[in-house]
């Protein structure tokens, strides 16, 4: 066979090997029949919440707005060694709060959801009916 002979040869056969390559490339990539094509999944968008701990002597209620907390005292000494944990902030629209965790003796409850009418302000009321002080902790989401 002449060397020009080969060299046809030799093109035919790499346009036949790239050929079958990039079909089989497209087919791998083809969804299977009767399945239909993946969907990237996006991963969940994590909840913003704060997580608010203090001491409470009888009943506080603890407000909420933006990226900032602070408690009224409703009766007994109040509340001492408050610590608050924003992950964002309480947006200034009307969301519904949920209470997923909460620790302590007495009673912990919502009792008010950001309005435009209270300027966005989350209350939760914390209420300790036991002798002294106790430790409480609640997560607020929204």
């Amino acid at each position: 066979m002449s060397t020009q002979s080969r060299s046809a040869v030799i093109g035919a056969l790499s346009t036949a090997v790239v050929t079958l390559l990039v079909s089989g490339c497209q087919q791998a990539n083809a969804p299977a029949p009767n399945q239909t094509p993946m969907t990237p999944v996006l991963a969940p968008k994590l909840a913003s919440q704060v997580t608010w701990s203090g001491e409470v002597d009888d009943a506080v209620t603890v407000n909420i707005q933006a990226s900032k907390a602070w408690s009224d005292n409703v009766s007994g000494k109040g509340v001492s060694d408050t610590v608050t944990n924003f992950v964002g902030a309480l947006p200034a629209s009307a969301v519904t709060t949920r209470l997923v965790s909460k620790s302590g003796r007495g009673m912990i409850e919502i009792v008010q959801q950001p309005t435009q009418s209270n300027n966005y302000t989350a209350a939760v009321r914390v209420i300790d009916n036991d002798n002294g002080s106790s430790h409480y902790e609640f997560t607020l989401t929204w």
